[in-house]
């Protein structure tokens, strides 16, 4: 059981990893959009306050880029711990259990044990107490 645990808790890591890279490709994409459009700005003619307008305001898309992505890995992070930690708890209860019910078992055979030795016991004593005389 602790090799599939073990094989769970990989299982966990590779879907965190994929949705890591799946995380860190869309966000290369949205930055390439960015820098397309300020490029695209870059080349523009502004005039008075337009062009400060535009700075500022793909300023404001990369930090919104940056504090989403951070905050999709973080998201990530906790979900990857969780998933673990649920596996681990799974098996956790899912070994008490088992040994509770072999605990039992034993225990009940250990009695089983006692029961026959004792009707042997009795079946020796009543061997010993009846004599034919022929």
């Amino acid at each position: 059981m602790a090799t599939d645990v073990a094989a769970a808790l990989g299982e966990v890591d590779d879907v965190s990893r994929a949705l890591r890279g799946a995380v860190a490709e869309r966000a290369g994409m949205l930055q390439e959009e960015i820098s397309r459009a300020a490029a695209t700005l870059q080349a523009a003619d502004w005039a008075g306050g337009s062009r400060v307008a535009a700075d500022a305001a793909e300023a404001q898309l990369n930090s919104d880029v940056g504090t989403t992505v951070e905050a999709a890995r973080a998201g990530l992070e906790l979900l990857s711990a969780a998933l673990g930690d649920q596996v681990q708890a799974f098996h956790d209860e899912v070994s008490g259990e088992f040994s509770v019910v072999m605990g039992n078992i034993r225990d009940a055979y250990e009695e089983l044990a006692r029961g026959t030795q004792l009707f042997a016991e009795n079946l020796a004593q009543a061997d010993q107490t009846i004599s034919f005389t022929g």
